[in-house]
């Protein structure tokens, strides 16, 4: 059974479904079947040009009653030689939900950071794409990150330690990614 909020309206609202895993190639059991997760496996380097961020890419559909999905991915930036700037957009089914555009600027070289995106999609109403919201979700839908560096003198990598314990590591460290699936069980 899922934790009962309280919405302002009244109603009870419950965590339906959730899950949050490293980007490994592991099979989650949802409402709607198994899901399985990406496998990243190397360092992403990232161009002037907006790519899919590597592990952030999954197809998704809620149970029947979900009024909001909370999507999150974690994963790890790195810069060197200069300041690195990073763009991030987020797009629920190939259409870009503007109001998620972030940049992350380190304001040293060879700086290290560990990145935590999360965003609500809100279910019901009309549409809107800047915000992501979609009148209805009933079948698979896919969610992804893009990325890019500001060019090539503020260059940035994903999924990358550079230093750990006090030495120059470069080594992967994979993305995590969650779903959490909010409504009133129907």
């Amino acid at each position: 059974n899922g934790k009962i909020l309280t919405s302002t309206s009244g109603s009870s609202i419950q965590v339906l479904e959730q899950f949050y895993s490293v980007c490994d190639g592991s099979v989650i059991a949802t409402s709607a079947g198994n899901l399985t997760l990406p496998s990243v496996t190397a360092i992403q380097n990232c161009t002037s040009t907006f790519e899919t961020i590597t592990g952030s890419e999954i197809s998704y559909t809620p149970p029947s009653g979900t009024t909001q999905v909370i999507y999150t991915l974690q994963f790890a930036m790195a810069n060197y030689e200069n300041h690195g700037i990073f763009n991030g957009a987020f797009y629920v089914d190939g259409t870009e939900a503007t109001d998620a555009q972030y940049t992350q600027r380190t304001a040293y070289a060879y700086h290290d950071n560990l990145l935590t995106f999360t965003w609500g999609i809100n279910i019901g109403g009309s549409t809107t794409a800047a915000s992501g919201r979609l009148a209805s979700w009933t079948s698979a839908k896919t969610l992804l990150m893009k990325a890019r560096e500001s060019n090539s003198s503020y260059e940035v990598d994903l999924h990358v330690v550079r230093n750990y314990a006090g030495s120059s590591a470069n080594q992967v460290r994979k993305p995590c990614i969650g779903i959490t699936a909010i409504g009133v069980p129907s």
